[in-house]
């Protein structure tokens, strides 16, 4: 760490570093931010979470079929949790490439619900893309496992039905 110098000239005045040091630690400390106007106690819904009605909720699961009667539809729920916490900002609710947060400046995604854009692509093609990325869209490979893509690959192919 570099030593401080004897002093910094401010408005024309050398002002030793100490002094400068100290009215900065004084400024924040007491007079720029001042005491907190109303002090009480941590509560839970201090914690930040969006009130109810701020909330997206396509992006929540559907709590109306808790118990899933099969391994099946219980991957197939799993699968579409994921695709809206993981793909729906971009690729749309339906993947159709209408996302809230899609690329700017007319990049375009593909239709992943149109029929021609599903026998376009294979499974295999899919999982590499969901895994190592193309164009701006990143690679999952470090975050999702593999069986989880296989999963969002049986989703997108829902999408087309």
């Amino acid at each position: 760490m570099p030593a401080c110098p004897e002093g910094i000239t401010v408005r024309r005045k050398k002002v030793p570093c100490g002094a400068l040091f100290m009215a900065l630690l004084v400024s924040v400390s007491f007079g720029a931010c001042g005491p907190p106007e109303d002090l009480r106690e941590w509560r839970p819904e201090d914690h930040g979470q969006p009130r109810s009605n701020e909330l997206d909720r396509s992006r929540v699961p559907d709590r109306s079929a808790t118990q899933a009667t099969s391994p099946e539809e219980r991957r197939a729920r799993a699968a579409r949790t994921l695709w809206r916490v993981t793909c729906a900002s971009c690729h749309g609710h339906q993947g159709q490439g209408d996302g809230p947060s899609r690329m700017p400046g007319g990049v375009t995604m593909p239709d992943m619900s149109s029929a021609e854009w599903q026998a376009g692509i294979t499974d295999e093609a899919m999982m590499q893309v969901i895994r190592e990325g193309r164009g701006m869209m990143p690679g999952f490979a470090e975050r999702l496992a593999p069986n989880a893509m296989t999963q969002l690959v049986v989703h997108i192919r829902t999408l087309g039905q």
